[in-house]
């Protein structure tokens, strides 16, 4: 991903944490946050949203999803402790699929065998 992007996927970030509701009724994971990760007005489709409290204590991940959601979990609980948090958003780019001229996977590479002494 070119640096440029980075910088507005970072830029959302900071953005988020001022959007996020993160005020709960007492319990250990009594806030939530979700929503829906964009890049130049499109849906980031691959990667991980990270919530970091900032008075410590556990973080909170969550997969971006095909639409670009998220829903925030704190271990296996969903949800995560009220709280000031710093959140950082981390993208991902499609693999490269390799084809061939007729559109198919490559062919296997050709292995050389060698004989000799020694």
């Amino acid at each position: 991903m070119r640096p440029e992007h980075l910088a507005k996927i970072g830029l959302f970030a900071a953005v988020a944490i001022g959007l996020a509701t993160l005020a709960g009724c007492g319990g250990a994971y009594d806030a939530t946050a979700h929503g829906i990760v964009t890049l130049d007005g499109k849906a980031v489709p691959r990667g991980m949203v990270s919530f970091h409290l900032v008075s410590g204590g556990p973080a909170a991940y969550a997969t971006i999803g095909d639409d670009g959601r998220y829903v925030i979990r704190t271990g296996r609980e969903e949800g995560l402790p009220a709280g000031e948090y710093q959140v950082s958003v981390t993208a991902n780019e499609a693999p490269a699929k390799a084809q061939s001229d007729k559109g198919g996977p490559p062919a296997p590479a050709k292995q050389s065998r060698r004989s000799g002494t020694g």
